[in-house]
Parts: C-alpha cells; structure tokens; sequence
C-alpha cells in the first residue's frame, strides 16, 4: 500500500484498481513470474572496490542470475593486495575484487574458478565463498607480482542451494467491480491488464555427477569436497555446468589423466571439447612454476585430461608444495 503523511500527524493508506494493477504487475516481474526475470547485478548490488575499474568499455560488462545459473563477464582492475609473501617478486599474491556483493549471487560452497590475466607471464585464479565480509567473498590468487592489474572475468555456475518457486496464486485475478478510470493512462493500464498473462514457471532438475567421474591417482587425494559436475535440465534441453579443483604433487608428462567419466555428461554431438584452466605450484604463497593448460574432454574415450604446454616436475612427498588446478566450464548434451 502507498503511504503519506499530512503535516507529520499519522499515517493514511490509499489504494485504488489502477494502483493494484501496477504493484500485481511489478511484483510479477519482480518474482519472474512474468517473462525473463534477468538482473544485472554488476554496479548495483555488486561493487567494484574501484567503481571506475571497468576497463576495455566496448565489451559488455553483466554479473546475472537467472534461476539457479551465475553467468559473468567483465574486465577489470584487481583491487587491494590483502596477502603478499615478502621479499620475492615470484610469490602469491591475493586480491580483492569487490567492496561488496550480494549473497543472493554467492554459492553455499567454495567454487574456484580460472583467471585471465593481461599480464600473461602470470596466472591466477579466483575464488567465491559465501562469508560475513562481503569484500572478502570473492578473492583472486595472482601467480606473483603484477605490473598490469587488467583481468578478464568470465563463467558459470549453479547455485548449490537453489530451489524451484512455488506460488499458488491467480497473479492476473481482476476485482469484480474495477473502478472507471480518471485518466488516459489509467485506461491504458486497466486495458492492457487482461492481457498480462504470466508465464509458465521453468522447473530445474539439478544433478550433481562429480562422484560418477572415476578420479585417478594424484587426482583423487584431497582437495575436491567441494566439487561439482551438474546436469541442469529445465524440460526442454540439459546442460552440464562444471567448477573443479584438484591438488596434486605432479606427474612427468604434459598430458595427465585425471579420471574416467560416465555417458551421462557426454556431449550428444560426439565431440571432444578443451577448456581454459589454472595451475601453479605453490608453497605457503611461494611458486616457482606456471602454465597455461586445459581441461579436454575426450569423446572417444570417455576420459578427462589436463594438458599442460610443458612436461611437470614432480614434487618430493616429503615437501611442502603442491600444484593447484582449477577450471570451470558449461556446454550443452
């Protein structure tokens, strides 16, 4: 209801059949149950710890969600350094993004994702976590020292916690005695109001498969609880959105196998697919070895790789380093 006040002395409620004709349609687009309900929520609920931070401004900038998919795309400056190991300019360090976002869009469980660098000498990778501090949800691991703090952002993933709306009311009931209109654009209100018809809510099923993957040695230690291999259907078409994150200490070979997986998440077009990822070797912030690599998906032979540029070391067990792995990925069955 709208609410005034007359010289300061108590509060009046108004309403009116035109009144509650544009709150019914705004709260039916406010709920998605009308149309598309698409929110960009880049520089709104989401901020930029430097606003002006956008860079390359002939590219689209969005931050949506759209049920229970996250899809991003933005380039920006990273934000304040918040870890730094000293003393060596080939060590980690940790960035802020975003001086806020909101938890609508932060998934329950940790999801790492790959980063493009303009600096390519360097790689990094990023992290969503959904914690108190809202500046520190989102965080990005740089590979060393950047000169250039130009990123490219981009990705999918499900929300772990979403669930199907429910609504059991009649949005487009009319009063029965609607009141004349008093003007032009009240008329146009009231006309066009029989013809809002909301539309048929989409229905997700949401599958994680990440267990049916057949992890292999060094692939299957720790590292990956919080792993997802999602077969999203909405009944009409199922896409498979992936966030995955290993540690290992390293094989001898450019091409590591990383585990068998089911014909469930197979593409129907019978055909292998790459996809951009991060790896460095790190030691309480220190790494002395990167690439650019992917995560292919062989058809043929229903396995998962990473492939690397260069052959890898293989670090000791008995030292502290590991290499981390991580990349992000959706396509259609």
């Amino acid at each position: 209801m709208d609410t005034w006040h007359v010289n300061g002395k108590g509060t009046f409620e108004t309403s009116s059949h035109v009144y509650e004709t544009v709150k019914k349609q705004t709260d039916l687009i406010a709920t998605g149950l009308f149309g598309d309900n698409k929110v960009n929520y880049l520089n709104s609920d989401i901020k930029l710890q430097d606003e002006f931070a956008i860079y390359k401004a002939d590219r689209a900038a969005f931050f949506i969600k759209e049920g229970p998919f996250i899809t991003f795309s933005f380039g920006a400056k990273l934000g304040q350094i918040i870890k730094q190991q000293e003393n060596s300019e080939n060590r980690q360090t940790v960035h802020r993004l975003f001086s806020t976002i909101t938890q609508k869009i932060l998934p329950p469980n940790t999801k790492y994702m790959p980063v493009r660098t303009e600096q390519q000498e360097y790689t990094a990778m990023y992290l969503f976590k959904d914690i108190y501090d809202k500046s520190l949800a989102v965080e990005v691991a740089v590979s060393g020292i950047l000169n250039k703090y130009d990123c490219d952002f981009q990705g999918t993933y499900i929300l772990d916690n979403y669930k199907n709306p429910i609504s059991n009311e009649e949005p487009n009931a009319s009063p029965l005695d609607p009141k004349e209109p008093d003007s032009h654009i009240d008329e146009v209100i009231i006309k066009h109001d029989g013809k809002l018809v909301s539309q048929p809510l989409p229905i997700y099923t949401i599958t994680n498969v990440f267990n049916q993957i057949q992890l292999i040695a060094p692939f299957d230690q720790s590292g990956h609880a919080y792993n997802t291999y999602y077969i999203v259907g909405d009944g009409t078409c199922k896409v498979c959105i992936f966030n995955l994150y290993f540690e290992t200490k390293g094989q001898a070979t450019s091409t590591q196998e990383i585990g068998r997986i089911p014909d469930s998440i197979l593409p129907a077009d019978g055909k292998s697919m790459g996809f951009p990822a991060s790896v460095y070797r790190n030691a309480d912030g220190y790494i002395n070895w990167l690439d650019m690599c992917y995560f292919c998906f062989n058809y043929q032979f229903k396995k998962l790789y990473c492939v690397l540029q260069n052959v890898q070391e293989v670090i000791p067990e008995s030292s502290s380093d590991i290499y981390k792995y991580c990349s992000s990925g959706m396509y259609y069955l």
